[in-house]
């Protein structure tokens, strides 16, 4: 009992450490099961719906990371759909 620590958060808060546990477990399973997983460009604008243009700049940008030969890994496409989705969430 002496090691316990009580902490009061509101239910804002709570709710975004908890959405942050969850996305980092998420992350790290996703990084265990496909670390070698791969997508072409196209692929990659096929599944957003975008074009093979916007694909390319933003990898240009770096606000999509790809590797030496233009592949985008699983794991740097899910932390690109992850940041958009936290900026939508600013807005």
């Amino acid at each position: 009992m002496e090691n316990e620590i009580i902490s009061i958060f509101s239910k804002e808060e709570f709710q975004e450490m908890f959405l942050q546990t969850l996305q980092e477990f998420e992350r790290k399973k996703l990084m265990k099961g496909q670390k070698n997983k791969s997508y072409s460009i196209n692929q990659v604008a096929k599944r957003l719906g975008r074009s093979h243009g916007t694909i390319t700049s933003l990898i240009k940008k770096g606000t999509l990371k790809a590797t030496a030969d233009k592949r985008i890994t699983e794991y740097a496409l899910e932390e690109y759909l992850n940041s958009n989705t936290k900026l939508e969430q600013q807005v």
